[in-house]
C-alpha cells in the first residue's frame, strides 16, 4: 500500500524532534542573556549561563560598559555594574544573580 504525499508529510512532522529552548524564559535570564548577546555580537542562542564574559566570550572593558549600560536600560532600578565587581571568572549566571539579587532588594 502506498502512502499519499500528505501521509508523509504527517509522518515526518510527528517524527522528527521538536525544538527546545535553549535556556528557562524568565524574564531576568531573557533580559541578561539579551543584553550579553548585544554587548558581544554572539547570538543569545549559542550563550550558555556558565560561560565566563571575559575568558570565553573575550569582553573588555567597553563591552562590560556595553552591558552594564544595556543591563540599565532594561532594569532602571539597578545600579550600574561596577568593572571592579567582575571578574574574569564572572559567568553569565553570575550576572543573572546579581541581577536577581539586586532586584529583590538585596545588596550584590
Amino acid at each position: 500500500m502506498q502512502q499519499t504525499t500528505e501521509q508523509q508529510t504527517t509522518e515526518q512532522q510527528t517524527t522528527e524532534p521538536q525544538a527546545t529552548a535553549p535556556h528557562p524564559t524568565d524574564p531576568v535570564t531573557e533580559g541578561v542573556l539579551a543584553a550579553v548577546g548585544a554587548a558581544s555580537d554572539f547570538p543569545v542562542d549559542v550563550l550558555t549561563p556558565d560561560q565566563s564574559l571575559a575568558n570565553d566570550l573575550d569582553f573588555d572593558s567597553l563591552m562590560f560598559t556595553e552591558l552594564a549600560e544595556r543591563l540599565v536600560a532594561t532594569w532602571p532600578q539597578l545600579p550600574m555594574l561596577d568593572k571592579d565587581t567582575v571578574r574574569p571568572a564572572t559567568t553569565i549566571a553570575d550576572v543573572i544573580g546579581w541581577v536577581r539579587e539586586t532586584l529583590a532588594g538585596g545588596t550584590a
